[in-house]
């Protein structure tokens, strides 16, 4: 993903998404970005088939909400992030509830007024653990709130995975142009040794079975795939990579590879399991593994750049002989490509398979985005509309506006905060935050609850009773 899709995406979870901290120092190199930013979401009351909600009050209502911010961060999204953010909720345009949010790696901190400035910690290496238990008590989709709350452990994971990958190429690699390579044509073909594969595999196995305290893997896979019940299952395959290689390579061959100025390909046990070719104004890459039990794993990636803008196709499938058990497809229209300054699209995501009880259907969004230069500092706007799949039209939409520029390493200053974690969260101390923070909470809310349309108070009711939210509170 180009640059600047990249820094949309991580300003907009960022600034929607405040929940971080303990005190890590910013490397001199590690670039500070500074944006002064607003946000605000929409529902369309048109864009909905006709439902029981009334969504005309949530239209009136959304409209007089905005989030500001002050926002300095780096490394966003990754295990080290940081990121300090002086925030607030407005209505009509007037400052209501101000926060500070604080951000250390996996821990983030949140200060406001409403809580009477207490520090709020979070450990984010338990919230998929903890965003469990509404999920499965009380049928609320708490799971993928949870992903897209601490979307680092998904890089986290990555990066536990991709860089052995790569020191391992690297190291073959580098035997090979130090040994023959061709250095007329730049091709190079080296063999990465079945052993070798041996140990990677049990580099992989040790990231599912040696986390005992936290079970990251595990409870990742967990929330991701809560719907399909299928967690324990593809944990046990991730446990044993060493199934899958003697299944990929009976003979113990080893991966042979090819690599040449416009592409790779990897070939083991006879078959090419990967393959990348870099064709004009785009690449392509497919991968292909075969696991025991007669499955196999896919994936397929194409982008296209057409001047200002990127098009891309992701697909990845688990099948079983002719049956797909489970397929998931990206469509991406009109992405940013560099240097661009404008630009709108769409992104389709879908799913399907056989594991699906009911399979859900495409979801589409639609964005446009502008901004004012190429290289900081420059104004970005960017609207999201997400369209109901029913009948086509945007039904719900999220803006930003922001002015961003490289920001000063000072203004990511520590602070020492005391505070139990969160997601810590029991009887006792649920009883100890109701007396603590009730009453300045009601009292930070009623401005806002004044402006609420009847059908909005009465639809959160309903919901609170219907999901039996209200009486664990009231308890």
């Amino acid at each position: 993903m180009k640059l600047l899709t990249r820094r949309i995406l991580i300003l907009i979870l960022c600034v929607a998404l405040p929940c971080g901290a303990l005190a890590q120092s910013v490397a001199p190199e590690d670039p500070v970005t500074h944006a002064v930013f607003t946000l605000s979401t929409q529902i369309h009351a048109d864009g909905f088939p006709p439902v029981e909600a009334h969504l005309k009050d949530w239209e009136a209502f959304l409209s007089k909400l905005t989030l500001t911010g002050d926002l300095f961060g780096t490394r966003f999204l990754q295990p080290d992030s940081r990121v300090k953010m002086e925030g607030a909720l407005n209505i009509n345009g007037d400052e209501s509830i101000p926060f500070v949010y604080d951000e250390y790696s996996v821990y983030r901190y949140v200060v406001s007024p409403a809580l009477r400035n207490d520090a709020v910690m979070f450990n984010m290496n338990v919230i998929f653990e903890f965003m469990l238990k509404p999920f499965f008590y009380l049928g609320l989709p708490t799971n993928y709130i949870a992903l897209l709350l601490y979307p680092n452990a998904a890089w986290y994971l990555a990066d536990r995975y991709y860089s052995p990958i790569r020191d391992m190429f690297d190291a073959a690699r580098t035997l090979a142009l130090d040994e023959e390579a061709d250095t007329v044509s730049g091709e190079i073909t080296y063999t990465v040794s079945y052993e070798e594969l041996l140990q990677l595999c049990a580099t992989f196995n040790a990231i599912a079975l040696e986390d005992e305290v936290y079970k990251r893997l595990q409870r990742f896979l967990d929330v991701l795939l809560a719907d399909l019940y299928l967690s324990e299952f593809v944990l046990e395959a991730m446990s044993h990579f060493e199934l899958m290689l003697a299944v990929a390579d009976p003979e113990r061959e080893g991966m042979k590879v090819i690599e040449s100025p416009s592409g790779m390909t990897c070939i083991l046990g006879g078959h090419t399991i990967f393959q990348k070719n870099d064709v004009v104004d785009g690449t392509e890459i497919a991968f292909a593994l075969p696991v025991p039990d007669d499955y196999l794993l896919s994936v397929s990636y194409r982008s296209q750049t057409h001047g200002e803008t990127t098009d891309i196709f992701v697909s990845a499938a688990v099948t079983q002989g002719e049956d797909t058990r489970l397929s998931l497809s990206i469509t991406g229209d009109g992405l940013p490509a560099e240097g661009a300054l404008a630009g709108e699209g769409t992104v389709r995501f879908s799913l399907d398979g056989l594991e699906l009880y009911d399979v859900p259907p495409p979801q589409t969004f639609q964005f446009a985005w502008s901004r004012t230069g190429t290289e900081l500092p420059y104004d970005l706007s960017l609207s999201l509309d997400w369209l109901h799949p029913e009948t086509g039209l945007p039904a719900a939409s999220v803006y930003f506006e922001g002015s961003l520029e490289n920001g000063d390493q000072s203004a990511l200053t520590n602070t020492n905060y005391s505070a139990e974690n969160f997601f810590g969260l029991n009887s006792v101390s649920l009883n100890e935050y109701k007396r603590s923070w009730g009453p300045s909470i009601l009292a930070y809310m009623l401005p806002v609850a004044l402006e609420m349309p009847i059908g909005v108070i009465d639809d959160v009711v309903n919901f609170l009773l219907d999901s039996d939210i209200l009486i664990s509170i009231a308890e």
